[in-house]
């Protein structure tokens, strides 16, 4: 009762002293006094903004966010989606967006069914945008407009007419009679356009708005030249585009007093596929050894080279602190067959290995699947939902409980290690399946050595090779325990089955437990203290569906009694899976890496951002990024084992390096695609950034060597006399 009532009075309050609108105003406007049936119709998000603020286009530029629209419509209605009137460019050095000042109206158009028998309808939307002078704030409202239905032909709004008319004419024109086409080259574009039909333009001043966000270097001046009687525009493309892209999308805008057409029109659209012009090369990028060397050839990965890194890292997979606990149970579930016949062990060792398989090949497909539909998606990416990190805490709470012997489940997911398993000849194969899939769920908050390079090449490569490497992996990752099946001999190094082996598998109990612990703290960076409120009553569900379960359902149970225990089992499950739910949805403003700064040397460490990447290294200033992860177990531990030393932030502050973390704890599309430049996929991925032109990317595994030899060709930083001060005082604060 606790719980049910926390689940619904527990939500966070809402904030409604604050002003949900600062310094601007959205109201919902109809382009005509009456609605018919069938017949499509315009509204307008009609936002208003004091003196000097503005709001954003659909591509913000280098900061901002597009405005949206929640639309709660009737039944049968239909919204399209915003035409967006051209923006203006604001310059604040070194970033460019594109903005609305003073007031935008953004136009939907509203098509109802054929068939409507109410006399009027209400729209509803909530509306969330961005409104910025020299600080910004996050505005949102919810708006509404009614109107009445009529048999007759709508008419128009008069007070409206004129605002619609005028934002019509600043949406881009459509016209076929205009042909472009794009062309790149390393990394440069020209986007070229030619009138079909002789006519001649006053093109001087023109601009291009690209509609993809990370497409192209918004700050760099467009160069515009005249092409027969048409023109080009020279653009460039990302620092962290890693490749053409396939498209080129967006509108060309005329200064003032030009236009395409007659009608005034001063945006035109563009949409066209982007040629090849030579090959377009990565960004130099020195891959450094185990031994901290770095190797400036900076050469891609041949297939061969990725299929070797994946087997190696998939071995090496086994060894990680989050796998570690739930394979012991299977090595002692082989010490338990050892004395049993020869193929039925080779066949259970087969199982656990085709589990491993089948696994890594539904992530796989997974992750082509999300890229193909244009997410952003690596290694991991499961874990960036919150809903799944509480479902498999809540899993292996369960697997804990099994191990000490709160209930006993046969051939499922919680009888990993469990012997009477093995015992019993009717229970099969599945037990030793199911262990291989958990065993390679548990294995995703990890990248071993090797691992980074091979899955990076994977996602960037066609299926079949994608699916050929990640099968390499999970063979790398199965083998050992197939070899071990294959050769239970092997086995006899180790003592006698006996009563050791239930005292081995509750002591293993409390390392799953310790996973659980680390899992709820990943899951409350994700959605905060509330969040972690509602995981710990799941838990206490789940504790109480596997006590009543082990507790009353036995064999000899009377049929009765034994449908009133699953029950309450399914009650309590139930209870769990609401809990579960209500934390997930909650989203937190903590992260996982905030900005720390070093007691011994004044060095912080900054929120990741690209475009402070771009400016500082074009500044000549170096930069080391930490892409991590509170899911990440390597992460976590390379940060506290070499990140957090103090000779490693002593020379970070003395060769001037600014420190970056891009927290992938979740989904972040700005982090996804700076990993995907460097040919990366998941983390841990740590770059040095040494100039505009060259990048360093470091081992997964890290130690004070490698990070001091990658930072040794960085000149010394002359430090100032404040600064030397600062330090100094900071050391003898470390020293008292």
């Amino acid at each position: 009762m606790l719980l049910a009532l926390f689940c619904i009075f527990g939500a966070p309050a809402s904030h409604a002293a604050q002003d949900k609108t600062p310094h601007s105003d959205a109201t919902m406007v109809a382009e005509h006094k009456s609605i018919r049936a069938g017949v499509p119709f315009t509204i307008a998000l009609r936002l208003t903004m004091e003196p000097h603020w503005h709001s954003y286009w659909r591509n913000a530029g280098d900061s901002g966010l597009a405005t949206k629209i929640e639309w709660k419509l009737p039944a049968g209605f239909k919204a399209s989606t915003i035409s967006w009137p051209f923006p203006q460019r604001l310059e604040t050095p070194p970033l460019v967006s594109y903005a609305y000042e003073n007031e935008v109206w953004l136009l939907t158009q509203i098509t109802p069914p054929a068939k409507l028998n109410a006399k009027s309808v209400t729209i509803y939307a909530k509306a969330k945008w961005l409104v910025c002078k020299e600080a910004c704030y996050p505005a949102e409202k919810d708006v509404f407009l009614t109107l009445p239905i009529s048999q007759s032909a709508p008419q128009g709004d008069v007070r409206w007419t004129k605002s619609f008319a005028s934002t019509r004419s600043a949406l881009p024109l459509v016209d076929a009679s205009w042909k472009a086409r794009a062309e790149g080259k390393s990394k440069n574009l020209t986007l070229q356009v030619q009138p079909q039909n002789g006519q001649k333009l006053d093109f001087e001043g023109a601009q291009f708005f690209v509609s993809d966000v990370s497409t192209l270097n918004h700050a760099t001046p467009q160069k515009v030249q005249r092409y027969g009687n048409g023109f080009r525009i020279a653009l460039q493309l990302s620092e962290y585009s890693s490749a053409l892209p396939k498209r080129l999308r967006g509108i060309i805008v005329l200064p003032v007093g030009r236009a395409w057409n007659e009608a005034g029109r001063r945006s035109l659209a563009v949409d066209v596929s982007v040629e090849k012009a030579g090959a377009i090369p990565v960004v130099t990028t020195a891959i450094a050894s185990s031994s901290g060397n770095t190797s400036s050839s900076g050469a891609p990965l041949t297939l061969a080279v990725a299929l070797f890194l994946a087997f190696a890292g998939g071995l090496l997979l086994n060894l990680m602190p989050c796998v570690f606990p739930v394979l012991s149970l299977k090595v002692l579930s082989f010490v338990q067959q050892a004395g049993e016949d020869r193929s039925r062990v080779k066949k259970h060792g087969l199982a656990f290995g085709a589990g491993v398989l089948v696994s890594f090949w539904v992530l796989a497909s997974a992750l082509l699947l999300l890229r193909a539909g244009g997410a952003g998606a690596g290694w991991g990416f499961q874990l960036q939902s919150p809903l799944f990190v509480a479902g498999l805490s809540l899993l292996l709470f369960a697997v804990g409980l099994n191990l000490l012997g709160a209930f006993e489940v046969g051939v499922s997911l919680t009888g990993v290690g469990n012997a009477s398993v093995f015992k019993a000849q009717q229970h099969g194969y599945g037990g030793s399946f199911w262990s291989g899939v958990l065993a390679t769920v548990v294995a995703t908050p990890c990248t071993a050595p090797f691992m980074g390079s091979a899955l990076g090449f994977a996602l960037s490569q066609p299926a079949t090779v994608a699916l050929l490497v990640f099968t390499l992996l999970g063979l790398g990752m199965a083998t050992p325990y197939v070899l071990l099946s294959l050769n239970p001999s092997w086995l006899y190094v180790l003592p006698r089955p006996g009563a050791w082996m239930e005292t081995f598998k509750q002591l293993m109990a409390f390392p799953i437990f310790a996973t659980v612990l680390w899992l709820t703290w990943v899951f409350g960076l994700q959605t905060g203290v509330d969040g972690i409120a509602y995981l710990l009553g799941a838990m206490l569900c789940v504790g109480a569906a596997c006590w009543i379960w082990g507790r009353f359902n036995a064999a000899h149970t009377v049929t009765s009694r034994r449908v009133l225990v699953q029950m309450g089992t399914l009650v309590a499950l139930c209870f769990a899976a609401f809990a579960t739910w209500r934390g997930a949805s909650i989203e937190s403003e903590a992260t996982a890496t905030s900005s720390t700064r070093s007691a011994a040397n004044g060095v912080s460490w900054q929120k990741f951002s690209a475009r402070e990447v771009e400016a500082l290294t074009s500044q000549g200033r170096p930069v080391f990024v930490d892409f991590t992860a509170a899911w990440c177990i390597t992460c976590q531990v390379n940060k506290r084992v070499t990140l957090s030393q103090e000779s490693v932030m002593n020379e970070f502050a003395r060769r001037g390096v600014t420190l970056m973390r891009a927290d992938w704890t979740r989904r972040d599309a700005e982090i996804t695609r700076a990993l995907q430049s460097h040919g990366r996929s998941g983390v841990p991925t740590y770059v040095l950034y040494k100039s505009k032109e060259e990048a360093t990317v470091l081992p997964e595994v890290l130690s004070e060597n490698i990070v001091l030899n990658a930072l040794d060709s960085l000149p010394i930083k002359s430090l100032s006399k404040s600064e030397t001060k600062l330090a100094a005082n900071d050391n003898r604060d470390v020293a008292q």
